[in-house]
């Protein structure tokens, strides 16, 4: 991977002034009108170009940076492996005869002491650099993370806090909550469903919780939706369900899915009866089941679901409307299926207007 930070004879930190100024010393120096003769210097002035392009948009900078430092810490583990697998190829040294004359009584007390201090000292050492290599990263990044948090959710400022979250991965690679913030951005603000959803992958495999992961696989899933790749999205409500199995609204978000965009209307019936054994009083799952029923004409089944939404404490105008499309199409009852539908109209139900007016107008 080409580092562009390198090219400019930069540090990683550098700032957008550092980054300009770079640019602008090496662009007059490689411009091909300064290098006629120098066919290299073409090739040169554009990875100069396409380094400063990329390092002076603070999004490309942050997305760049992300998979810089997951390329650099890649590295270092494949040089840590590369170092112990030397160490081990290494012989080992023969030990040195030891003085075949016995040492005195004083002189082993002090060699144990000696070696249990060295032991001590050895824990000691250790632990720090334990705490200091899981604690600290960890502490550090976090903290970046709730400045990104601040700049997106209090200052609305995107740019600012992708900056945050890139110092955060710096720190920490496998920080599921950055990697989601960097999705949620790309998905609310730049509408980058395909980047977002790569995003929330990375956030998937990096997260432990299960209630995160199901926050992390709707979010996935309404991606998924924008581009209109409804499969892919059912199958990612399906695991934010099994993360979540008592959520009524992944339930209802789900087979709706499926009863409006990809018509499988026995799947939208068994989404919509789980939401109705969690909540028995919600009038949205028994109109979901009532509509996937009818899409399946089994007439019969949608009896006792009119009983039960009669029930409840609310009328519901969406009741009447698919009433009537019950009259109409089952028992072949226009004029009762008018009087269903003028009830829905009179309700305030918009979606009545059109089958009333198709076929009731006549017979007033």
């Amino acid at each position: 991977m080409l580092n562009y930070y390198a090219l400019l004879g930069l540090n990683f930190n550098a700032n957008a002034e550092e980054i300009k100024a770079a640019f602008k010393r090496l662009a007059k120096s490689y411009h091909p009108d300064r290098n006629p003769e120098n066919p290299d210097a073409e090739a040169q002035f554009k990875l100069i170009n396409e380094a400063y392009q990329t390092l002076s948009d603070p999004f490309r900078k942050g997305m760049y940076d992300m998979e810089l430092l997951a390329f650099v810490q890649n590295l270092k583990a494949q040089q840590a492996l590369a170092d112990y697998q030397k160490a081990q190829a290494r012989p080992t040294q023969a030990y040195q005869n030891q003085d075949s004359a016995q040492s005195s009584p004083q002189e082993r007390k002090w060699e144990r002491k000696a070696s249990l201090y060295t032991l001590l000292g050895f824990i000691f050492i250790f632990g720090l650099s334990w705490f200091l290599h899981h604690y600290i990263p960890r502490w550090a990044s976090q903290h970046k993370l709730t400045q990104a948090r601040y700049w997106y959710y209090e200052k609305q400022d995107p740019l600012e806090a992708v900056k945050c979250i890139s110092d955060a991965n710096y720190y920490l690679e496998d920080n599921a909550e950055a990697d989601y913030l960097f999705a949620l951005i790309l998905q609310q603000h730049y509408k980058d469903y395909k980047n977002a959803i790569a995003y929330y992958t990375r956030a998937i495999a990096h997260s432990e919780n299960s209630s995160q992961k199901s926050v992390y696989y709707q979010e996935r899933a309404f991606c998924y939706v924008q581009l209109r790749l409804f499969k892919d999205a059912a199958t990612n409500y399906d695991f934010a369900i099994r993360h979540a199995p008592n959520k009524v609204e992944l339930l209802l978000t789900l087979a709706d899915l499926y009863l409006q965009k990809l018509h499988e209307y026995e799947k939208a019936q068994h989404y919509y009866e789980r939401a109705i054994s969690k909540a028995k009083d919600d009038p949205a799952p028994l109109i979901g089941k009532l509509v996937s029923l009818l899409k399946q004409k089994k007439y019969e089944e949608m009896l006792p679901l009119f009983l039960q939404i009669e029930k409840l404490p609310t009328p519901e105008p969406a009741l009447y409307y698919y009433k009537g499309f019950y009259f109409y199409e089952h028992q072949m009852n226009h004029d009762q299926a008018c009087f269903y539908w003028a009830k829905a109209r009179q309700m305030g139900y918009q979606a009545a207007e059109r089958p009333y007016q198709s076929t009731c107008m006549d017979r007033e």
